[in-house]
């Protein structure tokens, strides 16, 4: 495997768990929030998205990190679409963090901080999958020999 492909994978491995992590935690945040602070922002609707949001992070990194589902993972041809997939979620929980921070105040900074970090990172890993070279039958045949 060439350096370059290691270190590819590397980072989307780390990528999608530090997403994934700071998933966990919006929603750790989003239920402290309801429960401390009394927050009558945080709805069935709120926690909904964010366990969306927790659970496509989980997928994409069971998906990207066990060998099996990598070796599955060369039949498919466009390869931004799960990182595009974890992007929309993250911003859909960027955006009602927001509204639940503009209700309740202690919780704001720290929901802001990790959802926002959750988007920039989902971004970053679908830019750095579009970067990728386009994945060719021809390739997939060299591999296979």
């Amino acid at each position: 495997m060439p350096i370059g492909l290691y270190i590819q994978d590397m980072l989307r491995t780390l990528f999608s768990s530090c997403s994934l992590l700071l998933a966990v935690a919006t929603v750790i945040l989003l239920h402290s929030a309801a429960i401390l602070d009394s927050c009558k922002a945080v709805t069935e609707g709120t926690l909904a998205i964010a366990y969306a949001n927790a659970v496509v992070w989980l997928a994409l990194f069971v998906f990207l990190c066990l060998p099996l589902l990598r070796s599955v993972a060369k039949m498919i041809y466009v390869n931004a679409v799960p990182a595009l997939v974890g992007t929309v979620t993250a911003f859909a929980v960027l955006y009602v963090a927001n509204e639940v921070g503009d209700e309740c105040e202690a919780s704001k900074h720290n929901l802001l901080l990790t959802s926002l970090s959750n988007a920039m990172l989902a971004l970053l890993l679908f830019f750095s999958e579009l970067s990728c070279p386009k994945k060719t039958r021809t390739s997939y045949e060299e591999l296979e020999s």
